[in-house]
């Protein structure tokens, strides 16, 4: 299970019914994390907004910290892990509020 599965599964399963929320976190997110992770291609490549879009999601930030970690690069690591982390967070605590807020509702 990756980190997407981790943090988006619960908010997406507590917005969606069962089989959007199925859809959208299987296939397309799946296919969304890899094109703008820059782990197929490199985003410079294609530049533009593509790129500043790619840059402002984590995917991209995980990649560039597996890279750095395998290159033993601990320079490098310490800034996109502090990117993934803060994602992860704040993703993993709207969907509880979301998880909660739903509960209560019903």
């Amino acid at each position: 299970m990756t980190l997407v599965d981790w943090v988006c599964n619960p908010l997406c399963g507590s917005l969606l019914s069962k089989k959007a929320a199925v859809g959208l976190c299987g296939s397309l997110l799946t296919n969304l994390t890899a094109f703008l992770s820059g782990a197929w291609f490199d985003v410079s490549l294609i530049g533009g907004a593509f790129e500043k879009v790619a840059y402002a999601l984590p995917f991209i930030h995980a990649v560039d910290l597996v890279r750095a970690i395998v290159a033993e690069d601990f320079s490098a690591i310490f800034p996109h892990l502090y990117v993934v982390i803060g994602y992860a967070t704040v993703l993993f605590s709207l969907s509880i509020f979301v998880f909660k807020y739903k509960i209560q509702k019903n």
